[in-house]
């Protein structure tokens, strides 16, 4: 894991640095820090049947300290994928005088002189007898220079700034006399050296500014640090000594930084000045002041021994709850969120439905132990999110359950009109099927009557009398049958428009009719006022509907279209700025027959 998230870490800053987020950081630093990070990778070596060596290095090199494990990583990688079970990949650093050789060895299948030919940036080579050997140079830090001409500089660390106290006073004098300090730095890791004394020398112009301004008749000003002074009474120490309150780390960057670029450019007299003046105030800044009376009370004490013993016994008695809080409080922890989970995971697994699984996870989840749980934590998270499925798949169900009853209901219906149906066509066909048996019979009857040559008139016109009479109750019936039909046609559709009249809750409502060709018309209703979406629109007049009536008014255009044989009847809407628009398409003859109703009905 430890692995994983330092590979990742590498990886993002990688991006970073491609899409422009990250500058480069180039500083000097020990190299065997990052051998250290790659030689925790040394199990997935092993797995792979492969010795994997990274050998101790001494040396310091200037670079991008992300940048460079990459590339190491990256080739250690790949003398992995390509070194067979028994091999060995080495990963090792030679120093030369200005530049430090870090390559990656392998024992594996070796490349053609071809393959080399491709390989940009990093240099490679055939490794004897088998593999090859991948490696790139990196300059020689300045922290080793230092090493080798001065142990006082060694003992003190590259830059003060690894110490400064980064809480910056708000003076803006202060705070441009840093900005000076750390492009100084800058110019130093680049090699301009030059610029290095021109911001070191405006630094210390700042600090003279601002000495001035706590000290308006002070004398003791800063030298310049790219000239070598022989006063031997140096200003920052006499400040340090009056303590003053500036910020003492911004002049040890200077001094330090004049005396790095003073070594490189050999201006031995101005690194000597420079060096002596850090090592100065580097003392002074960290001599401890309280070592003094530390050492009056250690010599006042006449039994040390038990000052020991004491000491000893709040140590045996700090690790108990130590060892609770820093480890066993977080074992608890742990088993609770695993009971936890394992109860939770069970309910989960049970066959019950989900309103019984919601109620027994909550019952879980309101133990009092459980507020110890952080909000945020993972854990919350997740059984937040399972107890909202949970929800959701019961919003789910009932909402089915809701549609099936409404399909059950839809079903009845249509039985029920069917059967109806059934007996009106029967009654309709058995009287045309009567007018059409007897047509057909009546004129046989009446020349079988003529044929017999002497015949009685009187018989004949009884014969045709009698069919007269069949004929028109069989017409009547039929008529009759027809004419409820329309009868509740006009009905309904005078009770469809009353339903529309409610829904919009006007006086009036317009209504617009053309005739779609020689069968259906299409009539617009507006309800003015009546804004919806467009899918409120498009469920209007289903099961979802915002209203039931709304399902009448399509029930009512399914009978009629029923009635009349004509399937293409239907209702829909549509949305048009705050007004809703009905569009109905109903048979051409129903809807003439509904006006000349209509206007029967207003005449009367």
């Amino acid at each position: 894991i430890d692995k994983i998230n330092a590979d990742n870490e590498v990886l993002t800053k990688w991006i970073q640095l491609r899409q422009g987020q990250l500058r480069l950081h180039v500083e000097s630093f020990p190299l065997q820090h990052l051998f250290d990070i790659v030689s925790k990778d040394n199990m997935a070596f092993k797995l792979h049947g492969i010795d994997f060596v990274v050998k101790h290095t001494r040396a310091v090199v200037k670079a991008d300290p992300i940048l460079t494990l990459f590339m190491i990583n990256t080739l250690a990688d790949n003398a992995k994928k390509f070194t067979p079970k028994g091999g060995k990949v080495i990963i090792s650093a030679n120093e030369s005088d200005s530049y430090v050789e870090i390559s990656v060895a392998d024992t594996g299948i070796g490349m053609s002189e071809q393959q080399m030919g491709h390989v940009c940036n990093i240099a490679v080579e055939k490794n004897s007898p088998t593999g090859s050997r991948f490696f790139f140079r990196l300059p020689k830090g300045i922290l080793r220079v230092l090493l080798a001409l001065s142990i006082l500089v060694t003992s003190c660390p590259l830059s003060a700034r690894a110490k400064r106290n980064h809480n910056k006073y708000h003076n803006s004098i202060l705070e441009k006399a840093s900005q000076y300090a750390d492009s100084a730095y800058y110019c130093n890791v680049r090699g301009q050296y030059e610029r290095t004394f021109l911001f070191a020398d405006s630094c210390c112009l700042k600090l003279n500014e601002y000495y001035a301004n706590i000290k308006p008749y002070g004398h003791d000003y800063m030298q310049l640090p790219s000239i070598a002074s022989n006063d031997t009474k140096v200003a920052e120490i006499s400040w340090f000594k009056q303590r003053l309150s500036i910020d003492y780390d911004i002049i040890l960057d200077i001094r330090n930084e004049s005396a790095v670029a003073a070594l490189a450019m050999h201006l031995w007299d101005v690194y000597n000045y420079n060096n002596q003046i850090y090592t100065q105030l580097f003392r002074l800044k960290s001599a401890d002041n309280s070592l003094d009376n530390y050492v009056r009370v250690m010599e006042r004490s006449e039994n040390s021994k038990n000052v020991a013993i004491i000491l000893l016994i709040l140590l045996l008695i700090s690790i108990f709850p130590a060892y609770y809080f820093l480890y066993y409080r977080h074992r608890l922890y742990y088993r609770f969120c695993l009971d936890r989970v394992m109860k939770i995971n069970s309910v989960l697994l049970a066959e019950d439905n989900a309103e019984k699984k919601l109620d027994a996870i909550s019952h879980i989840w309101m133990d009092r132990q459980v507020n110890l749980i952080p909000k945020e934590s993972s854990l919350h998270i997740v059984v937040t999110n399972i107890k909202e499925a949970l929800r959701k798949s019961i919003d789910t169900n009932q909402q089915l359950l809701s549609n099936i009853e409404l399909a059950e209901d839809e079903l009845n219906r249509i039985k029920y009109e069917d059967a109806k149906l059934y007996v009106s066509n029967n009654v309709l066909d058995n009287c045309l099927s009567t007018l059409k048996h007897e047509t057909m019979y009546y004129p046989s009857r009446i020349k079988q009557l003529i044929d017999l040559g002497d015949f009685d008139i009187q018989t004949v016109t009884d014969v045709a009398q009698y069919y007269k009479e069949i004929y028109s109750l069989l017409s009547l019936q039929a008529q009759r049958q027809l004419d409820s039909s329309f009868v509740v046609d006009n009905n309904i559709i005078d009770y469809l428009f009353v339903l529309l009249k409610k829904l919009s809750q006007a006086q009036n409502i317009d209504i617009n009719a053309k005739n779609v060709d020689n069968v259906y018309s299409d009539i617009e209703v507006v309800l003015y006022n009546y804004p919806l979406t467009d899918s409120q629109a498009s469920l209007l007049f289903t099961s979802s509907s915002v209203n039931i009536d709304f399902m009448l008014c399509r029930q009512i255009l399914r009978e009629m279209g029923d009635n009349n044989n004509l399937r293409a009847c239907g209702i829909m809407a549509y949305n048009k700025g705050d007004n809703t628009y009905i569009n109905i398409r109903m048979p051409k003859i129903t809807w003439q027959r509904y006006l000349t109703w209509k206007n029967n009905i207003d005449e009367l």
